[in-house]
C-alpha cells in the first residue's frame, strides 16, 4: 500500500533500488559519481539544519541578547582620529582668556557651556597656580564618513600633543572625552565630560566582556555632567548613546548604550605607530567606551529558535537515516536507493517553513552586531547573522518559487515546465547573498550612530550627533539589507534554471520538460504536478517504461514525500 509521510520519506526503511531496466533494454544503472553527489550533498543539507542548533549556541554564549563589550579606537587611526584646534590655554581657572579660537567655542551650544567645561576640567586636573597647560581640540569622527563626533581634549604638561600621534608615545597630563546625552531634569541634553588624570588616576582594572574576553581600564575616572547653564555635577548615570531599534517589532526592541571609560592599551603598543601616555603614572591610554545592550523579551525568541530548529532536525531526520542507509550500501557495493533531498525540498513545505522561522531572528542579530563593530565579538556575531540571513533569504526564496507552482500556466504552456537545480539555486543564494552583505557592518553602524538625535556638537559646517538620541531610534539593518539580497536570490534562481536547462540539453533532452506523461500515471496525477518552474525529476526519461506504460522511480517517489512498505509475508513455515 502507498502511505502517505507528510514532507519526509525516511522513517521506513527501504530496500528498494533505481537499478530498473527501462523500455529500451538498457541497464539503468545510477552512475557512482551520481550515487556519491546525492549522499554528500544530503550530508551538507543535514549539516545546514544542524548548525541552527550550533549557531544559536555560540549567538547566546555571545551574550546576543544581553552583553556588554570595551570598544575603542586607537589614536594613530587617521580615519577616526583628526585635529580640529590647537591654541587653547589652562590653567587654574579654566580657560586662558582669548586663547581658544573662535571655532573651537562653537563646537558646544554656547560659549557658557564651553567655559563650564573649560573650568572643570582645570579644576580635575588641579593645575598649580601660575602654570598653564596646553590643550589640542581633537575629534573622534566629525566627518562624513564617520557620521558622528566624540570631542577629545589632549592636554600637555608643556606642549600640544598630537591628535593622531604616528611616532610611538607622547607624553600628556590628561584626556578629556566630552560627549552628549539626554536626562530627564535636562531634556535639552548637556554634555558628559569623562577624564583621565595623569597625577590622579594611576591605577588600572581588569573589566571582564559578557564574552569573556578582558580589558584593563583605567581606575576611578570620574563622569562629570555640564548642563547648558554652565552648572556642573556628577553624573549619575554616566551612559549615552541609548539608541532603541525595532526590528522585529517594539516587542523584541533592541536598546544599546554607552558608558565612557578610558582604557589602558599596554597590550596594544607593539602594534599601534602612536599613542599617549601620561608623564607620571606611565599608563598609555585611550578614550573608549563600555557598549553595552539587551533585548526586550529575548527569552521568547530564544525558546521559539530552539523549537524551530528541533522541529527542522526532526522533519529533516528521516532523509539522513535514509542517507546513512545509502552510505553503508554503497560501501558494501550493494545496491541502494539514493536520492538528492534538496531536488524535492519544493515538496517538503514544512521543513522549508520551519527552516525560514528558525532563521528569522538573524534579522535581529544583525541589528545586535552591528553595535559591536570594531570588536572581534561583535565580528562573531555578524558572521553568523550574515549566514543565517543568507539561508533565511534562500529558503524564503524558495518558498515562493513553490507558491508560482500553484498559479496556474496558460493553455500554451499546459504540461510543459522549466527545471531548476535546487542545490544550485540554494547554495548559490546562500553564498550570494553573504558575499554581498557581509562588508555592510560598518556601514550599518554608521547609520546606527547616525540615528536621531538631540544636542549635538558642530563643527566643519555641521552638526554631528554625539550620544544625545531621541526615542525614535535607529532604523532596523533590513531597510538597508533587503533591497540588496532579493537580487542575488533572482539571480541564483536563473542560474539554476540555465544550468538545468544547459545539462538537460548536454545530455540530449529538450531544455523544457514535457510533463504530459504524468497524466497517464496514477501516483502523479494524485500528488498533483506543480506548473512552471519545478526541481522535481518529472521528465519522461527520469521515469521507467514497461511496454506503453512509464512508472515512476522509487527515489522520485520519495521525493514526492511517499514510501512503499510491503505488507508482512507470513514465512514457510508459519501455518
Amino acid at each position: 500500500m502507498w502511505l502517505r509521510t507528510f514532507f519526509s520519506s525516511g522513517l521506513s526503511k527501504y530496500v528498494l533500488t533505481d537499478k530498473s531496466a527501462r523500455g529500451d533494454g538498457h541497464g539503468n544503472h545510477t552512475p557512482v559519481v551520481q550515487i556519491w553527489y546525492r549522499i554528500l550533498s544530503n550530508l551538507v543539507a543535514a549539516v545546514l539544519v544542524a548548525l541552527s542548533l550550533a549557531a544559536l549556541a555560540v549567538v547566546v554564549a555571545q551574550g546576543t541578547f544581553r552583553r556588554e563589550d570595551v570598544q575603542y579606537h586607537d589614536q594613530a587611526k587617521a580615519s577616526y582620529w583628526n585635529s580640529y584646534g590647537a591654541s587653547c590655554k589652562l590653567n587654574h581657572a579654566g580657560w586662558v582668556p582669548h586663547s581658544c579660537s573662535a571655532i573651537e567655542v562653537n563646537t558646544t551650544a554656547n560659549a557658557v557651556a564651553w567655559n563650564a567645561i573649560g573650568a572643570n576640567v582645570a579644576a580635575r586636573l588641579a593645575i598649580p597656580a601660575g602654570a598653564t597647560y596646553s590643550v589640542s581640540t581633537c575629534f573622534m569622527g566629525a566627518t562624513p564618513e564617520i557620521g558622528w563626533a566624540s570631542l577629545q581634549l589632549l592636554i600637555g604638561y608643556d606642549d600640544f600633543p598630537t591628535c593622531c600621534p604616528q611616532n610611538g608615545s607622547q607624553t600628556i597630563a590628561g584626556l578629556f572625552m566630552v560627549e552628549t546625552a539626554l536626562r530627564m531634569t535636562h531634556p535639552e541634553g548637556v554634555y558628559l565630560v569623562t577624564g583621565f588624570i595623569d597625577k590622579v588616576t594611576t591605577t588600572t582594572k581588569v573589566y571582564t566582556s559578557t564574552d569573556g574576553s578582558t580589558h584593563r581600564l583605567v581606575a576611578g575616572v570620574e563622569t562629570m555632567q555640564v548642563a547648558l547653564n554652565g552648572t556642573t555635577a556628577p553624573d549619575p548615570i554616566g551612559r549615552n548613546t541609548e539608541i532603541p531599534s525595532f526590528p522585529l517589532g517594539r516587542r523584541y526592541a533592541v536598546s544599546s548604550h554607552n558608558q565612557a571609560v578610558m582604557v589602558a592599551i599596554f597590550d596594544d603598543l607593539d602594534t599601534d605607530l602612536g599613542w599617549s601616555t601620561g608623564r607620571d603614572s606611565k599608563i598609555p591610554v585611550v578614550s573608549g567606551w563600555i557598549v553595552g545592550h539587551s533585548v526586550d523579551n529575548g527569552d521568547e525568541l530564544l525558546a521559539m529558535q530552539i523549537v524551530f530548529s528541533i522541529a527542522s532536525m526532526l522533519l529533516f531526520w528521516g532523509d539522513v537515516y535514509m542517507t546513512m542507509e545509502g552510505l553503508q550500501g554503497v560501501l558494501r557495493n550493494k545496491p541502494v536507493l539514493t536520492y538528492d533531498v534538496l531536488s524535492g525540498l519544493e515538496r517538503r513545505k514544512l521543513l522549508m517553513l520551519f527552516i525560514t522561522l528558525n532563521s528569522m531572528p538573524s534579522i535581529l542579530y544583525i541589528d545586535v552586531a552591528r553595535i559591536y563593530y570594531g570588536t572581534d565579538s561583535g565580528l562573531k556575531i555578524w558572521v553568523i547573522a550574515t549566514v543565517s540571513l543568507s539561508i533565511l533569504a534562500a529558503f524564503a526564496g524558495f518558498l515562493v518559487v513553490t507558491l508560482l507552482q500553484y498559479v496556474p500556466s496558460p493553455h500554451c504552456l499546459h504540461h510543459h515546465v522549466a527545471t531548476f537545480s535546487a542545490p544550485f539555486f540554494l547554495y548559490a543564494s546562500i553564498i550570494s547573498v553573504a558575499s554581498v552583505i557581509g562588508g555592510e557592518m560598518f556601514t550599518l553602524n554608521l547609520s546606527f550612530n547616525n540615528a536621531p538625535g538631540g544636542l549635538a556638537f558642530f563643527a566643519r559646517g555641521a552638526f554631528w550627533p554625539s550620544g544625545a538620541y531621541t526615542p525614535e531610534g535607529a532604523p532596523a539593518a533590513m531597510t538597508h539589507l533587503l533591497p540588496m539580497m532579493w537580487l542575488p536570490v533572482l539571480l541564483s534562481l536563473l542560474g539554476a534554471i540555465a544550468y538545468s536547462k544547459l545539462k538537460r540539453i548536454l545530455e540530449g533532452h529538450s531544455g523544457i520538460v514535457n510533463t504530459e506523461w504524468t497524466t497517464k500515471n496514477a501516483f502523479l496525477t494524485a500528488t498533483t504536478v506543480p506548473n512552471w518552474v519545478t526541481s522535481m525529476p518529472l521528465a519522461p526519461h527520469h521515469g521507467i517504461k514497461i511496454g506503453n506504460r512509464t512508472f515512476c522511480k522509487p527515489s522520485t517517489q520519495v521525493l514526492f514525500g511517499y514510501a512503499s512498505v510491503p505488507s508482512p509475508q507470513p514465512s514457510p513455515t508459519q501455518t
